[in-house]
């Protein structure tokens, strides 16, 4: 069994899914966007393929009208 400790390439992945949580902002805020393309650089080098299919799977979810938020948001 597997300890709890969440790998790098894991907390990548969620810092990933936290800054794309923060919308359009992330595309025009100029830190924002720097955070969103220096972590997928550094996920792209830690497991080839993962962030395009991570931000696939947010586009597509954005795509359909689903969205990462509790139901109350």
């Amino acid at each position: 069994m597997r300890d709890a400790t969440p790998t790098p390439v894991e907390l990548q992945v969620l810092q990933l899914v936290a800054l794309w949580r923060q919308g359009p902002a992330v595309r025009h805020d100029p830190v924002l966007a720097n955070m969103f393309a220096r972590l997928m650089a550094a996920l792209n080098r830690s497991a080839p393929g993962v962030a395009a299919r991570v931000l696939g799977t947010l586009e597509d979810m954005q795509a359909r009208g689903l969205g990462l938020f509790a139901r109350g948001d």
